[in-house]
């Protein structure tokens, strides 16, 4: 911002600051600005809204420390996010997907466009970032329900009536078309662990954490569904088995990566996810039978692994 003589600010510089902010407040996108050590300087209307935290909240706040988190094409979580650390390196654009914590602890998915700030030698002073929601939002599934008091009350997904009727119509669509789909099974660990040392209502709260961020990840004709007190179903129609299988290990970064608040303390919670696709023969029973068998080989696995480990 340009200075008279005497070091105060024209006051055509200062409408012209509040015409930006007021613009950019007006954008639907997550607009942020940080310094050289990532601490925010901005934060619009648009990252409040994507995120639910309020500027006040975040401002001075280094992002890579709480709010970021990235993960590689493997679905693993890496520790330094792709945007604002290595844009100014760089000192060129960057884009990626990433990782925000929402303020309700579940972590939803943003893509990522981050430009380095340059003085006038050339010299990176900050980074601006914009960033917008990455997953599909108004699941159809959801929209349609609501007609049909297909919802489940604590967690906002569906709930397992209608979740059958989904499934049963899905399987008379691919004995007639062929296109199988995809059946992810979401088990809560250790839930009689928590119920005991915390109560029900750390339960309740875990669970809903739980239904955001599979939420968040989903494409917009997948269904999230709440099958009993302790797990979820996901179906994803004429999926193809690579993303089913991204899909269901990005589920478990994610959620381990998010956070439980209850009575001023941070918790996580741990799930197992497994997926199976659709058969021509399935029913509702044996694609249960079989996506339990997934999860029982899966925990199995970890099992063995945790023996072998040193200690």
């Amino acid at each position: 911002m340009q200075r008279t003589v005497d070091g105060s600010v024209p006051e055509e510089a200062r409408i012209d600051a509040d015409l930006l902010k007021a613009i950019l407040d007006y954008v639907d996108d997550g607009v942020c600005l940080l310094d050289r050590e990532d601490r925010v300087l901005y934060w619009n209307h648009g990252a409040e809204r994507i995120t639910g935290y309020l500027a006040q909240e975040v401002f001075g706040r280094r992002c890579r420390e709480d709010l970021w988190l990235c993960h590689d094409n493997e679905g693993d979580a890496v520790a330094e996010p792709a945007g604002p650390s290595a844009s100014i390196q760089q000192g060129k654009p960057r884009e990626g997907t990433i990782y925000v914590r929402h303020r309700e602890g579940h972590r939803i998915p943003v893509r990522m466009r981050a430009h380095a700030l340059l003085d006038a030698n050339g010299q990176p002073t900050g980074v601006v970032e914009v960033f917008a929601r990455a997953s599909a939002q108004g699941r159809t599934e959801l929209v349609r329900a609501a007609r049909h008091a297909g919802h489940d009350g604590l967690t906002g997904a569906l709930n397992r009536k209608y979740g059958e009727m989904l499934l049963t119509n899905e399987f008379a669509s691919m004995k007639r078309f062929g296109l199988a789909s995809a059946w992810i099974r979401v088990e809560v660990e250790g839930v009689d662990a928590l119920k005991q040392r915390f109560g029900q209502g750390m339960i309740e709260s875990a669970l809903r954490l739980i239904a955001s961020t599979i939420d968040a990840n989903l494409n917009s004709y997948d269904a999230l569904v709440r099958w009993d007190e302790t797990s979820f179903r996901v179906m994803a129609p004429h999926a193809v088995e690579p993303r089913v299988a991204d899909l269901a290990k990005r589920l478990v970064v994610m959620i381990r990566a998010s956070q439980v608040k209850w009575w001023g303390e941070i918790h996580h919670v741990d799930v197992t996810v497994a997926a199976v696709m659709t058969d021509p023969e399935d029913t509702v029973t044996t694609l249960e039978r079989r996506a339990a068998g997934a999860i029982e080989s899966l925990r199995g696995d970890q099992r063995r692994s945790s023996q072998k480990e040193p200690g």
